[in-house]
């Protein structure tokens, strides 16, 4: 920066907001508008903030900004503290960062422990409702204990060990999933032959006792699907009690009536749905003669296993942590820990899937 056409600013010294507005004004008056000097200060305040100036004098990384020859990466890098790789486990059961984290560290904390404070030294809190997030996300309990003996320099308290292994043991006993309709039957023979009869195979029958099946589909779809099998059944009320002579069940709750008012879709939405249709579609296609459900989990994993390999995109029926059975298109990237790893054509993203949730899998051929 200079003070004029020939003299330049001196080292050591800063140019102020006025010294730079000064400037412009002398050096491109044609460009000094209305609003200039507020577009000047806030420029300089960003500079600032971005480490492009300290205090108002150009930083190493400012430096490079302007030499070519200069490396702004290794400048910035220059100016960071070098990432840790281990935490400090207390009795208290908090962890205290000392410094900045590495990326995979970061992700790990904030996963299965809450930020209390940050700073140089950032505070995380292991509580009941962060290890379940944790057991959430599919960890267990023995990899969280292994990740927290790990990443820490101190030993793990004893009474971590014992919060871990007690959220863990309550984790996933009280379950809430999804049902439109129940088929139950006192003869457990009978409820054997009709999870397996082929003509049923389409409403994905669900054991949920021994003499109680679910599925996702509607009370009066599931009676002609009966029906259309040859087998008799009766509908019962939400009170358990046989309603004879009714041939179509009403839902259970009807609809709530219109008001007039039109939901209106934005082009993104509109977008997500015709393309959701579309995988559908080619995902129907894709596997014309898709195994029945309920094959071994060793060819659900054969299967697997070549696509990772052949970097082969897959059709499958996967049943998620509502019971709901849906199919996807998954390009499969790796197999770990009992999840596949994987882009979702239809979210587009890379998700995962549970393999034990996994009910059929072939490879998808594009026409």
């Amino acid at each position: 920066i200079t003070m004029n056409s020939s003299t330049p600013l001196r080292t050591g010294r800063v140019a102020g907001p006025a010294a730079v507005t000064e400037q412009m004004r002398w050096r491109w008056p044609r460009r000094t508008t209305a609003g200039a000097d507020a577009h000047i200060a806030g420029t300089l305040r960003e500079a600032e903030l971005l480490g492009v100036t300290g205090r108002g004098a150009l930083t190493r990384m400012g430096r490079a900004l302007l030499d070519p020859s200069l490396d702004v990466a290794g400048a910035a890098l220059k100016a960071l503290p070098e990432p840790v790789d281990s935490v400090i486990l207390q009795p208290d059961l908090t962890a205290v960062a000392p410094g900045r984290l590495s990326p995979g560290l970061a992700h790990d904390m904030h996963l299965i422990s809450d930020l209390e404070s940050s700073g140089g030294a950032a505070v995380f809190r292991i509580t009941e409702s962060s290890l379940r997030r944790a057991l959430d996300a599919g960890l267990s309990a023995a990899e969280v204990k292994r990740l927290l003996q790990d990443r820490s320099v101190t030993a793990p308290p004893q009474a971590l060990g014992y919060l871990v292994d007690d959220v863990a043991r309550r984790h996933g006993v009280l379950r809430v999933g999804g049902a439109s309709a129940y088929l139950r039957c006192d003869d457990e023979s009978t409820i054997d032959l009709l999870e397996s009869h082929r003509d049923l195979a389409h409403l994905r029958l669900r054991r949920l006792a021994p003499t109680v099946l679910l599925t996702t589909a509607e009370p009066a779809e599931l009676l002609r699907a009966l029906d259309a099998a040859g087998v008799s059944a009766s509908f019962e009320n939400d009170f358990g009690v046989i309603e004879a002579g009714t041939a179509q069940p009403a839902r259970a709750k009807p609809r709530a009536a219109r008001t007039g008012r039109r939901t209106e879709l934005s082009d993104a939405d509109i977008e997500t749905i015709v393309h959701r249709l579309r995988v559908g579609t080619q995902a129907a296609a894709a596997a014309p003669e898709r195994p029945a459900p309920g094959e071994s989990p060793s060819s659900t994993l054969a299967v697997l296993k070549d696509a990772v390999r052949s970097h082969e995109q897959v059709s499958l029926d996967y049943v998620d942590e509502n019971a709901r059975m849906s199919t996807r298109l998954v390009t499969p990237s790796r197999i770990e820990g009992g999840f596949l790893h994987g882009y979702d054509t239809a979210a587009r993203e890379v998700r995962r899937y549970a393999v034990h949730r996994i009910m059929a899998v072939s490879i998808a051929f594009s026409e």
